[in-house]
């Protein structure tokens, strides 16, 4: 008996939680209002869910050559609609993180533009995603590269209102300390793969990354 009350209690409490989330994160989006409780959902990587197309693009991502990394997003982009975003959630949120902080400028402002896309189509669908998806969002907004940041900056602005974009933060705080301190205790070496990428372009992400987060972390 008292286990059936605990577990009344937590399902009970579970459904408060979402609930008080859903409102107060309703977007000025139509596409994204009624956004969830953000939990860390994301599956194992498998492209088994999405299109042929997809599929090749995401794992195109892990690829060496810039080039080829750009095309994969620009397959990405293009190939994202109503009827596979679901599917491409979970790859999306594992890729992300690192896509987004590449060291060609072109692949990190594709990648927002992805993001973009993502958020926009999956609407609602993005919660259970949203909680590794928002730190490297957010990260993005402090890039460097103009037009890299202007993207995220527009996509997050878009999606959220300022208010609500609080909410998202405050509700998705877990995600981002996370995010932000995996940033922190990173190293060059653990942020590129040394066996393609030399020592001087790999401290030069390191210092980037580094000082991406850090503006992150004030303006949050």
């Amino acid at each position: 008996k008292t286990q059936q009350t605990q577990q009344r209690s937590k399902g009970n409490l579970q459904t408060s939680s979402s609930s008080r989330a859903a409102q107060l994160l309703q977007s000025k989006n139509a596409n994204i209002s009624g956004l969830g409780f953000c939990k860390d959902n994301t599956a194992d990587g498998s492209t088994a869910s999405v299109d042929s197309v997809l599929s090749s693009a995401f794992r195109k991502l892990g690829k060496k050559e810039a080039i080829t990394k750009q095309k994969a997003l620009s397959e990405i982009l293009d190939t994202i609609s109503p009827e596979n975003v679901d599917g491409c959630l979970p790859l999306w949120g594992r890729n992300y993180h690192k896509i987004s902080i590449d060291n060609d400028r072109k692949i990190r402002e594709l990648s927002q533009l992805v993001q973009e896309k993502v958020a926009g189509t999956a609407g609602r669908n993005m919660a259970p995603h949203l909680s590794p998806i928002i730190g490297p969002w957010l990260e993005g907004t402090c890039d460097i590269h103009l037009t890299t940041a202007q993207i995220a900056s527009n996509s997050l602005s878009s999606s959220f209102s300022e208010e609500k974009l609080v909410g998202v933060i405050k509700f998705c705080e877990k995600g981002i300390l996370k995010h932000i301190k995996e940033r922190l205790i990173s190293s060059p070496s653990s942020l590129s793969d040394m066996k393609i990428t030399d020592l001087v372009e790999a401290e030069e992400k390191y210092a980037r990354v580094i000082g991406s987060t850090l503006r992150m972390l004030i303006s949050i």
